[in-house]
């Protein structure tokens, strides 16, 4: 599934997150990286949390062209041979997957007031100390 550039089925990936976020190093806060991906896990997401009694604090979303997505995700094939990426058909499919897929969930948390984007095309000390910076404003 993966290598072909489609996404984990909601159900499957929220019964994974619901057990993680049940731990109890969860507790006292949690950073959830490529989480949610879909309209559906949003939804679960924001349900999970309000009947916590809790709210999610921020979502981060790390901009950057599509082209350039392209370029590193051939790059990491050529150096790690990563099966997600290793045609440029799963590489097209998985950006074709977050087009349509994954920007309704960033919509639903826009809608929320909760989302800062990022400059993804920095520089990681750049990008680090964006997000750090997004995070400390509440």
């Amino acid at each position: 599934m993966v290598n072909s550039g489609k996404l984990v089925p909601d159900e499957t990936v929220n019964t994974m997150i619901r057990a993680s976020l049940e731990k109890p190093e969860c507790k006292t806060g949690y950073v959830l990286d490529g989480f949610p991906r879909t309209i559906v896990q949003a939804k679960f997401l924001d349900e999970y949390v309000k009947s916590k009694g809790t709210r999610l604090d921020k979502v981060i979303v790390l901009e950057v062209p599509k082209e350039e997505i392209f370029r590193r995700a051939v790059g990491r094939r050529k150096q790690v041979n990563r099966k997600d990426d290793e045609s440029d058909k799963s590489i097209a499919d998985r950006l074709a997957a977050f087009l349509n897929q994954t920007m309704p969930a960033i919509d639903f948390f826009e809608d929320q007031g909760i989302v800062c984007r990022v400059d993804g095309t920095l520089t990681i000390p750049q990008v680090s100390a964006s997000i750090l910076g997004s995070l400390s404003m509440r």
